[in-house]
């Protein structure tokens, strides 16, 4: 058991954040895959995704498997679009992710872990390369391209409807019925939060002025965290909890796409290929959750020249915006966009060749 002890100044701070954007997202849709715990997702998703045995799951299950304990929240915090949270990673230097295997073999070790098994050869390897995050960015890009952005919109939408009625429970009866509603686990007790299923002997973390940030989850089926940026001590720590509560509610996100016939890259005829040609349209998919003109190019495996071409004719016809970001651009959907991503249900997504460090 867990004991979060609150301050007054804590107790103000409190806060419900909808989401921490679509790589989290992505992470917690891995581990859920990695360990077979769905919770209330379909097992339809987890068939889709895994199709085609995509090369990204194994080197992926290196850096982020359910042992490692070594996530993506720590290495970009809130990113609204998965442009803006690849970048963070490219961006990562060799000295940040040193300090979160460290951490993470830390905390392993407080449960007693086989510390001959992680980190693994290629962990080590990773680690030595002078820009890691270079390598990392194409499999968390695929990764998030087959298990968050086909169904983004859809996830949104739930998460923003989750959020508001959490909120509403803090207007109606304060802090102690916001924490009861979130999980069985959770257990208020005065000025104190209790994670009933946190392994371990009970230990106890103070807030200490800085709050914290109640973030829900599709993928999750038990609580996880609270979680602490190394990056800024006092920002407020975050708890993610599960944002489903029924079969009902994932099927209603995930299965019209797992569904459907997929078309773009995979070389189905889907309508949305029919209509928009099935490069073009596997273009559109590759789209959802933003990417930049690169990432869109490696999503659909075509040159940047034509990943540039294909986004201009998208664009054109209003289906996506494109603004500049520094040197790059990044292209998400219009609401005509999703509407018309969501009414093809299709999500054909194609996977990225593993890259290997730099020797």
């Amino acid at each position: 058991m867990l004991r979060v002890h609150f301050t007054q100044e804590d107790l103000a701070r409190v806060r419900v954040v909808p989401t921490h954007g679509p790589l989290v997202e992505a992470m917690f849709g891995f581990r859920a895959l990695r360990t077979g715990e769905l919770g209330a997702v379909p097992e339809l998703w987890r068939r889709r995704v895994t199709r085609g045995h995509p090369r990204w799951t194994a080197p992926l299950g290196e850096v982020m498997g359910p042992e490692s304990a070594f996530d993506i929240f720590t290495l970009v915090g809130r990113t609204p679009t998965a442009a803006e949270g690849l970048e963070s990673i490219i961006a990562m230097s060799r000295r940040r992710l040193s300090s979160e295997i460290e951490a993470a073999v830390r905390w392993r070790e407080r449960r007693g872990l086989d510390g001959t098994r992680w980190p693994s050869a290629w962990v080590n390897l990773l680690a030595a390369d002078v820009a890691p995050g270079r390598i990392l960015a194409p499999l968390i890009d695929a990764c998030h391209a087959a298990v968050v952005a086909p169904y983004w919109d859809r996830i949104q939408r739930h998460l923003a409807v989750e959020s508001t009625a959490r909120m509403q429970a803090i207007a109606t009866g304060g802090i102690e019925s916001l924490f009861r509603s979130l999980h069985p686990t959770l257990r208020w007790h005065a000025s104190t939060l209790e994670l009933l299923s946190r392994p371990g002997p009970p230990a106890d973390v103070h807030l200490r002025g800085r709050g914290i940030e109640l973030v829900p989850v599709v993928f999750l089926d038990a609580v996880e965290g609270p979680f602490w940026s190394l990056d800024d001590p006092s920002a407020p720590a975050v708890l993610f909890y599960p944002a489903l509560s029924s079969l009902t509610g994932g099927a209603k996100i995930f299965t019209p796409y797992a569904e459907s016939q997929a078309s773009g890259a995979d070389g189905g005829d889907g309508p949305l290929a029919q209509l928009l040609g099935r490069t073009r349209a596997a273009a559109l998919t590759a789209i959802a959750g933003g990417c930049t003109t690169s990432a869109l190019a490696r999503r659909v495996g075509i040159s940047a020249a034509g990943a540039s071409q294909h986004a201009s004719v998208l664009r054109r016809s209003g289906l996506i915006t494109t603004v500049r970001d520094g040197s790059s651009v990044v292209h998400d959907l219009t609401p005509l966009g999703r509407s018309l991503l969501a009414g093809s249900d299709l999500g054909a997504i194609p996977t990225t060749p593993t890259p290997q460090p730099a020797t």
